[in-house]
C-alpha cells in the first residue's frame, strides 16, 4: 500500500472482483511485470525488486472486461 513503495507493495480489494490480471507498466508504456489474480485474493503482493525509481501504472484487467488503474510511484530509500 505505500505509495512510494520500494521493495513490495500489494494490491488489495475491499470488494468481489473476478478472476483476471494485474499489470505493472511505465511511464513509456511498457508492461514490466504481470501477476495472475484469483476471484478469491483479497490481496495480491507485488515485488518491486530490481525496478528503476519512477512512475508506473497499475492495470488490472478481469476476465469479465472491467479495468481499473492506479498510478504507483517506485522509490528507493
Amino acid at each position: 500500500r505505500p505509495n512510494p513503495a520500494n521493495g513490495q507493495t500489494a494490491v488489495y480489494w475491499s470488494e468481489q472482483h473476478d478472476d483476471g490480471s494485474l499489470f505493472l507498466v511505465d511511464a513509456t508504456g511498457k508492461t514490466v511485470r504481470r501477476w495472475v489474480v484469483e476471484k478469491t485474493q483479497d490481496r495480491v503482493p507485488l515485488a518491486l525488486n530490481g525496478l528503476p525509481e519512477g512512475v508506473y501504472t497499475v492495470v488490472y484487467f478481469s476476465n469479465s472486461g472491467t479495468v481499473e488503474t492506479q498510478r504507483l510511484v517506485v522509490g528507493r530509500r
